[in-house]
């Protein structure tokens, strides 16, 4: 059955408008006169534009407004992929991009342009000019993607309905109603009277290969974006003290932790009469674990507290989508920088020179082995072939013992140029600052955020405190690097783009050091095709292997070598009895959720068990496991016992590069593949 035009009432702003005549139409069917028709509506050059997605963020939908009428065309496929349906598709595609998308003297406005202009290339090889990003062109100091710049957009708080608003604009998900994409084109044609500028994004001016990288870039933002909680049950105490109608509670997981809410509500059930109700409150403040929040009068008890909503964007996220979006409107020269066109393009521009003066590996902590010698004479040399040098380091083959070689190494010869050793968490930086220390190196300023430090993770930073800066301490002035350092296979390759944009130019040297075969990078099992700079192939056939490992049992050494680094990957330990590896059946152990993880009570009591046991031995050991939930157990459970526990149990991305005796309270099977 044909598409049906039908009205709808606009519920944005408070003031009262005409009924708005919204005309769904397919693609494949969309004719010149319906667009004339439809243009013959405009009261200036400015159209509003908005997209809708499916679950997989491929666009699916895309709504053009005037001040009466939306036009909204479907890009999906109705039947067969047939040769003539799809010349009939590439027909509407070419006819709306010919007479709207790419009509110079039409304005298109967009909330979150960037996305929308991407996705059209990406999915239907659209381009597009004068593509204005809304967001940016109010307000380019701001967040980009708090509601409260879509207010703004929008006239203020004050003429709008706010909820709606927030329901309309905080997903952009397709329905098959189309009143909300409808709505979102009509009001982005209404904040035309509010822009302070207008920087167009041209797409059809850039060059191809360039806007295929910042398509993927966006669209792998936009897919990680997908698997965060809408809804997180915020672990905290039992205990909770009252004063002054607050209430102050005391969070006990970090990564379930209450935040200041930016987009998200704090909702907090309560006992009131004998019932449980659900109240939104103000959070008051956040300090460390402490959240304290205002209490409804009537409320007896919490009975437990959420955060409804995605968290914001972070501040990396928010730099990655910014490159995005200023090498769309062509006032970023990313593209022109040596390593970003080393990187994605596999080669360095012209006229790089070229210099291959060795330098002396500076390490007296113990020898290091012929392939750990190799890896950092190539961070040390200043050929053009090793401006980017990849050392794969399987477990346990000394990766940060060569980071701390390159490290005392280059001060020795160069004093006092910039190095800077980046990782992809706060524990794994604090690893890299212990084994400098090892060095008798103190030479350094470790720099860990507020947040995970205060009142979280002090206990970690003891053995480093003194090269410690937090962020509340960072100096205004941040210093131009040389060199970076980072522990990459962990990290998707569209997180350097900020880098590389704020340092590319005064960067010397990039090296990335990690491993692929290990941890992926966040969403890999989730999204199964995110990429880390080792799954480059250009780069990869050039990395540095490590191929002598110290840390594990040599039957434990053997099998790894076997199955995951084709033999290649050679051991040296004391120990070569089988038993090295052992596994406790603990068959009455049950999962129970907790939050957007997972615990097991029985499994904790065995491994709480084996860990007194060693204490009493006087044998080191950790605790590691998969879930954050059942490491906050074992914590818990180490203290009851009066057990040492600061610095014991972990997840298993945080206890990289650490040896000692272990003990695994769950093995990962393909079911768990996705939990946290």
């Amino acid at each position: 059955m044909a598409d049906q035009p039908f009205s709808l009432r606009q519920d944005i702003f408070k003031a009262s408008y005409p009924l708005i005549n919204v005309v769904p139409v397919h693609c494949n069917v969309l004719t010149e006169s319906q667009i004339t028709t439809f243009l013959q509506n405009r009261e200036n050059n400015f159209l509003g534009v908005a997209g809708a997605y499916n679950s997989r963020c491929v666009l699916e939908a895309v709504a053009l407004a005037t001040p009466i009428e939306v036009l909204v065309i479907r890009f999906s496929s109705p039947g067969g992929s047939t040769r003539r349906k799809a010349k009939e598709k590439r027909s509407g595609v070419n006819l709306l991009q010919d007479t709207v998308l790419c009509n110079p003297v039409i304005k298109k406005l967009s909330f979150n342009m960037d996305r929308l202009t991407t996705s059209m290339f990406l999915d239907f090889g659209i381009f597009v000019a004068g593509a204005i990003d809304i967001q940016h062109a109010v307000n380019d100091q701001e967040n980009r993607h708090a509601m409260a710049i879509v207010f703004q957009a929008l006239g203020g708080k004050e003429t709008l309905h706010a909820s709606n608003v927030a329901k309309n604009f905080g997903d952009e998900t397709f329905s098959k109603k189309q009143s909300s994409l409808a709505i979102r084109a009509w009001a982005s044609y209404h904040v035309n009277s509010n822009l302070r500028r207008l920087v167009a994004i041209n797409t059809n001016s850039l060059h191809e290969k360039h806007l295929r990288v910042l398509a993927k870039l966006r669209r792998t933002t936009d897919r990680l974006d997908t698997l965060k909680p809408k809804r997180v049950k915020n672990d905290v105490a039992k205990e909770v003290s009252s004063k002054g109608g607050n209430l102050e509670l005391s969070c006990t997981r970090y990564k379930t932790r209450v935040r200041r809410p930016g987009n998200q509500i704090i909702q907090v059930a309560f006992h009131d009469k004998g019932k449980i109700q659900n109240r939104n409150v103000r959070l008051r403040d956040v300090k460390g674990r402490s959240a304290v929040i205002a209490m409804p009068a009537t409320a007896e008890k919490v009975h437990a507290v959420y955060t409804i909503g995605k968290p914001d964007p972070t501040n990396a996220e928010k730099e990655r989508m910014e490159v995005i979006l200023t090498c769309l409107q062509g006032s970023c020269s990313f593209f022109e920088q040596r390593f970003v066109l080393r990187i994605w393009e596999g080669r360095y521009p012209r006229g790089r020179p070229s210099t291959t003066v060795p330098s002396a590996i500076h390490y007296s902590v113990k020898p290091l082995n012929a392939s750990q010698k190799q890896a950092v004479q190539a961070v040390l040399s200043d050929a053009a072939e090793h401006d980017i040098t990849m050392i794969q380091g399987p477990p346990g083959t000394g990766k940060t013992t060569v980071i701390a070689a390159c490290v005392t190494s280059m001060v020795a010869a160069r004093g006092g140029r910039g190095i800077w050793l980046i990782a992809q968490s706060n524990v794994a930086v604090k690893n890299i600052a212990e084994k400098l220390a090892d060095s008798d190196f103190f030479d350094f300023r470790i720099l860990v955020s507020e947040e995970f430090h205060f009142d979280w993770h002090e206990h970690l930073y003891h053995k480093v405190d003194d090269n410690l800066i937090r962020s509340d301490h960072f100096p205004k002035t941040i210093v131009e690097t040389e060199r970076r350092l980072d522990e990459a296979s962990q990290i998707e390759v569209g997180d350097y783009a900020p880098l590389l944009r704020s340092y590319g130019k005064s960067l010397n040297k990039l090296v990335f050091i990690g491993d692929d075969k290990q941890l992926a990078p966040y969403g890999q099992d989730d999204l199964g095709d995110l990429e880390s700079i080792f799954e480059i192939d250009h780069l990869r056939r050039r990395a540095f292997f490590l191929d002598t490992q110290f840390r594990m049992p040599t039957p434990i050494g053997l099998f790894i070598s076997r199955h995951v680094y084709n033999n290649r990957l050679r051991t040296v330990h004391k120990i070569h009895v089988r038993t090295s590896c052992r596994f406790v059946d603990v068959s009455e152990g049950k999962e129970e959720s907790s939050g957007n993880s997972w615990k097991n009570v029985s499994e904790a009591q065995q491994a709480v068990r084996i860990a007194r046991v060693c204490h009493a031995r006087g044998q080191a050991f950790r605790l590691i496991t998969p879930y954050d939930a059942q490491r906050g157990l074992l914590e818990e459970r180490l203290k009851a016992e009066g057990l040492p526990w600061e610095d014991k149990c972990f997840n298993v991305d945080s206890f990289q590069g650490k040896a000692h005796l272990l003990t695994v309270t769950r093995d990962i099977d393909d079911k768990d593949a996705t939990r946290q």
